[in-house]
């Protein structure tokens, strides 16, 4: 998300609440938009799994669901915790969220054993 980077990295020179805080929000946004296309995109793959080559799994999309909508949520709370408390705890949760993302690339199934208890 170059642009909404940018505009984090713009308002945190100024060292103006008040724009950090409107940089947090429209990253937050932005953020929970992307992960609800992506939740939209799945949700429509797994009503219609004719649409995949035969080798996915029927059930895969159904199960990536949630790792897009813990995005959404995600990115919206980061967002408002920098509006209401401070932006650098939302920058902080976004720089948090793609190791997450990372992490758990695979399924949330199969996310790494220390995070099987989450």
């Amino acid at each position: 998300m170059p642009w909404p980077t940018a505009v984090i990295i713009d308002t945190g020179k100024t060292g103006n609440l008040t724009d950090e805080r409107v940089g947090v929000a429209l990253y937050a946004i932005i953020g929970a938009l992307l992960c609800l296309s992506w939740l939209v995109f799945f949700s429509h793959l797994a009503r219609h799994p004719e649409l995949t080559e035969e080798e996915v799994e029927d059930s895969y999309f159904a199960r990536e669901r949630p790792r897009a909508a813990a995005g959404v949520v995600l990115y919206l709370a980061a967002g408002a915790v920098g509006v209401l408390v401070h932006p650098l705890i939302a920058s902080v949760i976004f720089v948090i969220l793609p190791v997450f993302y990372g992490l758990t690339s695979h399924g949330i199934e199969h996310r790494p054993t220390f995070l099987r208890g989450i």
